[in-house]
């Protein structure tokens, strides 16, 4: 049986499977208590391993690739983006990284494949977006390795690594034509490098409005595709 992830006033708003298929971490947005939540079920066992109430949202959460830890994207009473890396199993608070200041924002982060970098697109105080990553250190600090700008303005941005640590791809509002899109950028965190590879335009329906249509990204275990869904029900998948 599957056990009920959230409360009735809770609303779940990312749902993640662990590498090996044994977990499913989730997040909920801030209910009518102002209450939000993050846990981590264990579909063997069917056991909840935790539980844990916030007083803040939560806007995303990443599953560490080896399943240990958790990142929830939350915000403190300053409106700075913090980090917070919880133990999967006991959901003991790790560390909490303030990633921006109260004029930044983030709405998507991602782990790096190896599991040794972690990846977000942020709105700067100036209008102008990025990508940031920062590497996680042996006490869950996060440490900020590279960063590059990127072309447009994110539109409730998803960020996604693909299988093979080497491309990132994420929606964005293409503001001179006016319509969402997908960004892909080949990324060297070695050589402190991106380079934007291509952009996916949807093809929309007559009459549809253009912009906010893309709801979610998801590559190809091979990376040969990337699938996007789009806000009318639909799913356009594009060739590498």
């Amino acid at each position: 049986t599957v056990p009920a992830l959230a409360y009735e006033v809770d609303f779940i708003n990312r749902i993640e499977w662990s590498a090996e298929s044994s977990h499913v971490a989730y997040s909920t947005v801030s209910n009518q208590y102002g209450t939000s939540h993050i846990g981590v079920w264990d579909v063997v066992s069917s056991n909840m391993l935790f539980l844990t109430p916030l007083e803040t949202s939560v806007w995303d959460i990443a599953l560490h690739p080896d399943g240990e830890v958790l990142v929830a994207l939350t915000m403190d009473d300053e409106f700075e983006d913090i980090a917070s890396v919880f133990d999967v199993t006991s959901g003991v608070l790790l560390s909490g990284e303030r990633l921006t200041t109260s004029a930044e924002s983030i709405n998507s982060i991602d782990w790096h494949p190896d599991g040794k970098y972690l990846a977000a697109v942020v709105r700067n105080e100036d209008d102008t977006d990025e990508i940031r990553i920062w590497e996680m250190l042996q006490d869950y600090s996060l440490e900020l390795v590279m960063s590059f700008e990127v072309i447009g303005q994110p539109s409730g941005s998803q960020l996604e690594w693909n299988a093979a640590g080497d491309s990132l791809a994420f929606t964005y509002l293409d503001i001179e034509r006016d319509v969402s899109a997908v960004q892909i950028w080949d990324v060297s965190i070695d050589d402190g490098t991106a380079t934007l590879w291509n952009t996916y335009f949807p093809t929309l329906p007559e009459g549809m409005p253009s912009r906010f249509t893309l709801s979610g990204i998801a590559w190809s275990h091979d990376g040969t595709r990337i699938a996007a869904g789009l806000t009318w029900s639909s799913t356009q998948i594009w060739e590498r």
